[in-house]
């Protein structure tokens, strides 16, 4: 991975100081100041750098936040869906759409404390490329030290000189290797035989693997049961050359987080002389979900981290959504103000599509089985939802569901495109939607968790009380029980919106709890 560092020219002791430091980690650090040859264009160099480059550290000042071209850099990373941290040098009002980012801070910490997170968060990304530096040496990485090229090429002798050295040590060796290769046993030879002395029935043994996501007992039990039975000793002789055949056929069915079996079956044709029963039982094998991604303790930090895992509940196919947190709300309207950090401790399942036509069992304005079941009252949204042991999303799991970790302004990414969405295109020359599209129909345009139409194509009811923010899932907006009025949310914009504002993953709408429209619909959240 290369590292690009954006930053502006009076920025510029504290980038080489940190793009020294990187260095001496083993990064990859492209600098402008000392990766652009003498007379190439200047615009020219920095575009092949952001193209070469994977992932961005962006540095925040005043300065920077006020330079176009540091913006037109990270602007650039975002819309291309590459990554770009934030690092805070000096305090700024920072822009919004890097503020939807967490940043590492180095204004209020010592720098090898600071460069110890960086260095983390990068590791994550790389699986640990880049190598943590005793503190003693990140302090002493001065700001016009050592060139980032001079550690580069150095590096790279090194790893010349040892590849040149293994390559001789390995050629002494080759007359004394034995390339013989040895014979390989088969499986009968690990099979013990069993003398007899009177009767050969034929056994069957059948072992049966359970298993689940979080814990998986593994029992195994041979069961041989010859007909007729013997009547006399039994002596069992371990031979490495026996007449025993088997044939076995391994099909495992597994979906994503269920419960699924596999069965094992082998028929041989040992010789028995009496009538026995073994069982081996193996100890159950405990895998603890802490370790996996997505659940309580390792949460999902990036939308690019996670993906997409389904799983059909009474014939309805949903997505996980995992563990994870994410600034709920924008600075666009008011009714999207203020912003709060939202976190799940626990996953949770949201529909794939929006709920049809033929999964309701009729039909609102628009015909067909595949497409959204317009026109429902939220009681009747809400009811449906539970016949399926399911309920409506809060407006939280929505908007997570369609944004993630890295707050995306669409589902997609932070860029507006309409081949995503089923929304009105055009209104002056007419060539506008006129109605809801069959469910899935923009691909493209699912968010980070699978799920489809989250923008556009029908609004979706969810389960929360239209009330200002900040968002609090105890102050009464998320009840449910009863038949009150209360106007209710709709999220994701509708095939009729032209403002795509509207279609965003934090806009709000709402309407009375019993209005019917052909631009309203559905879909279904689960508790995992």
């Amino acid at each position: 991975m290369r590292i690009f560092i954006s930053y502006a020219r009076i920025d510029e002791p504290f980038a080489r100081q940190l793009a020294t430091a990187l260095s001496q980690a083993n990064a990859d650090v492209w600098l402008d100041v000392d990766d652009i040859p003498a007379g190439m264009n200047w615009s020219s160099a920095i575009q092949q750098g952001l193209n070469q480059c994977d992932l961005m550290l962006a540095i925040i000042s005043p300065e920077a936040m006020a330079s176009p071209n540091v913006e037109n850099e990270w602007q650039w990373y975002l819309d291309n869906h590459k990554p770009v941290i934030p690092i805070l040098w000096r305090d700024a009002q920072r822009h919004f759409q890097l503020n939807r980012l967490q940043y590492i801070n180095f204004k209020d910490q010592p720098f090898d404390n600071a460069f110890s997170q960086l260095t983390g968060e990068i590791n994550r990304r790389t699986g640990g490329a880049i190598l943590p530096v005793p503190s003693t040496q990140v302090a002493s990485a001065k700001p016009f030290g050592l060139p980032v090229h001079d550690f580069r090429r150095y590096r790279w002798l090194l790893v010349i000189v040892i590849i040149l050295a293994a390559f001789i040590i390995l050629i002494s060796f080759l007359p004394s290797l034995n390339l013989r290769p040895n014979p390989t046993p088969t499986r009968a030879a690990l099979i013990p035989s069993v003398s007899p002395t009177t009767s050969q029935p034929t056994a069957k043994a059948t072992l049966t693997i359970a298993s689940t996501t979080t814990a998986l007992p593994i029992a195994a039990t041979l069961t041989p049961t010859p007909d007729p039975p013997p009547t006399n000793t039994t002596t069992l002789v371990p031979t490495s050359n026996p007449t025993v055949t088997d044939t076995a056929t391994f099909t495992p069915t597994l979906s994503p987080m269920s419960t699924n079996s596999a069965t094992w079956t082998s028929t041989s044709s040992p010789t028995l002389t009496n009538t026995a029963t073994a069982t081996v039982t193996s100890s159950p094998v405990l895998v603890s979900t802490s370790n996996i991604l997505g659940f309580l303790g390792n949460p999902v930090l990036h939308n690019i981290d996670w993906k997409p895992a389904y799983q059909t509940f009474s014939g309805v196919e949903m997505a996980l959504v995992p563990v994870g947190c994410f600034t709920m709300g924008s600075l666009l309207f008011d009714n999207e103000k203020p912003v709060t950090r939202q976190c799940f401790d626990r996953p949770f399942w949201i529909d794939h599509f929006e709920v049809t036509n033929k999964q309701f069992g009729s039909e609102g304005v628009f015909k067909g089985d595949e497409y959204p079941r317009d026109s429902v009252t939220w009681f009747q949204a809400r009811d449906f939802c539970a016949t399926r042991g399911a309920h409506l999303p809060t407006e939280r799991e929505w908007e997570y569901a369609a944004r993630g970790p890295d707050n995306l302004t669409y589902p997609w990414g932070n860029t507006f495109i309409a081949d995503n969405v089923v929304y009105i295109t055009s209104i002056m020359n007419k060539q506008v939607a006129r109605q809801s599209a069959y469910i899935g129909s923009r691909p493209t345009g699912n968010s980070w968790v699978g799920a489809s139409d989250m923008a556009g194509n029908v609004r979706e009811w969810v389960s929360s009380i239209y009330q200002p923010y900040p968002y609090k899932l105890d102050d009464g907006r998320e009840v449910v029980d009863g038949n009150t009025d209360n106007p209710r949310v709709l999220r994701g914009g509708a095939w009729s919106d032209y403002n795509t504002d509207n279609l965003s993953g934090s806009a709000r709408n709402r309407a009375n709890s019993k209005a019917q429209t052909l631009t309203n619909g559905f879909r279904c959240a689960r508790d995992y």
